[in-house]
């Protein structure tokens, strides 16, 4: 893309310093993008050409004025030949010696980074950061599969985009939501550099992302069998059981991630039966959630912490246990991603499918509203027409259609 370029040195008239001088500006246009920079040149107003722009004396600050605007000239021409594009900010940083010293993608994603790192610090909430992490770890092995440990802004293209969406979809088993916020990451890293004026615009505005695997109102949950396969096979490694047990308390109590990390003796009540029972606020809506403990919850809950009110219950770890899931799905053979919060949409699921009726489901999950309570009878219609549509198959391919009278 062709890049208009303009300079215009002129003084303000109206602001004069004691010895009668006034400060000589420059403003500089690129592709319709203005930005004034103050040259540190003086002289007075009748020495002014204003329709030259130019100092008619002294010769030294004439000099001066004359020999900015060529330097301006060719750095502005250097950024062309050599990145493709320039923009105003970047010139003016590059004539008051202030060029940003991040000029490639990783160097950019670290300095992003601890920015989000810190600003997640603030609000005591580090999961955004974390989520980083991940983003950062697929770029750098989509650099490694190039034969490179970085690359210039310069160099990054739409197609560099879309080749990373395969590479992703080709290497790893994220779903297509997790691979459109990877892309998303590189995308406001290239931003963060036409921000700086590091590049004029984004190459990547055009990227292609993955289309949905499902729609986005899809419930996603384990089916009977597979909570009987998880709740059948224990593993060896200590993390990876912690994350089964964890998982399988959540299909017995909904509680989400981060509200079972939260989790205390001090929300563990009793009734005047005996019966004990979970309440505790929901970290994402403040809900209350209220709910009876199953036999199996119980058991778990028996392995950890009960008695001790200054801790929480389960001893998470602080790495999350996002890599544990996927080898968990994956090594009992399910059909997709497994993630920790499949575990609350099978316990709607399950109360919805068991006759529970929407008000109490939504009490024991802490839902805001019913209306979202009310998406799991979708899917309990949606299974049963599946099940009828298999039965119906089976019939027919052993002959047994049932003849109506005509």
């Amino acid at each position: 893309m062709r890049s208009t370029f303009r300079l215009m040195p002129y003084i303000n008239r109206a602001k004069t310093r004691a010895d009668g001088t006034t400060a000589v500006m420059l403003r500089i246009t690129i592709d319709g993008k203005k930005t004034v920079m103050a040259t540190g040149i003086y002289c007075k107003p009748d020495k002014w050409d204003a329709k030259n722009g130019k100092i008619t004396s002294p010769v030294k600050d004439a000099n001066a004025l004359r020999d900015l605007i060529k330097r301006a000239e060719t750095n502005y021409q250097t950024f062309v030949n050599e990145q493709g594009v320039a923009s105003a900010e970047l010139l003016k940083n590059s004539l008051n010696g202030t060029l940003p010293k991040t000029q490639t993608l990783m160097e950019m994603s670290e300095e992003e980074r601890e920015k989000l790192k810190a600003r997640c610090e603030a609000i005591r909430s580090i999961e955004t950061y974390k989520g980083s992490n991940m983003c950062q770890m697929h770029l750098r092995d989509y650099l490694h599969s190039l034969g490179k440990e970085d690359i210039a802004f310069a160099d990054i293209t739409v197609e560099f985009g879309n080749d990373y969406r395969f590479f992703l979809k080709r290497t790893t088993r994220l779903s297509s939501v997790t691979i459109n916020r990877c892309q998303a990451w590189m995308s406001r890293l290239v931003y963060r550099a036409v921000d700086k004026g590091i590049l004029r615009s984004n190459p990547l505005e055009d990227m292609e992302y993955e289309k949905r695997d499902n729609d986005k109102n899809e419930v996603h949950y384990l089916t009977r069998e597979q909570v009987r396969l998880l709740m059948l096979h224990p593993f060896e490694g200590k993390r990876m059981e912690f994350a089964r047990r964890m998982l399988v308390f959540t299909i017995f109590t909904g509680l989400a991630y981060i509200d079972l990390k939260e989790l205390y003796p001090t929300h563990i009540e009793s009734n005047v039966d005996g019966q004990r029972f979970i309440r505790k606020a929901r970290k994402k809506t403040g809900v209350e959630a209220f709910i009876p403990l199953h036999p199996v919850a119980e058991q778990i809950l028996a392995m950890y912490n009960t008695t001790d009110m200054n801790n929480p219950v389960f001893p998470f770890p602080k790495k999350k246990l996002w890599y544990e899931y996927d080898d968990m799905g994956r090594l009992l053979g399910f059909d997709r991603h497994l993630a920790h919060h499949q575990g609350r949409h099978t316990f709607g699921t399950l109360l919805v499918s068991e006759g529970i009726s929407f008000e109490s489901a939504a009490k024991m999950m802490g839902h805001s509203k019913i209306k979202t309570t009310q998406r799991y009878a979708q899917v309990t219609t949606n299974r049963i027409s599946q099940e009828m549509d298999k039965l119906i198959k089976r019939r027919k391919e052993k002959g047994l259609t049932i003849e109506t009278n005509k």
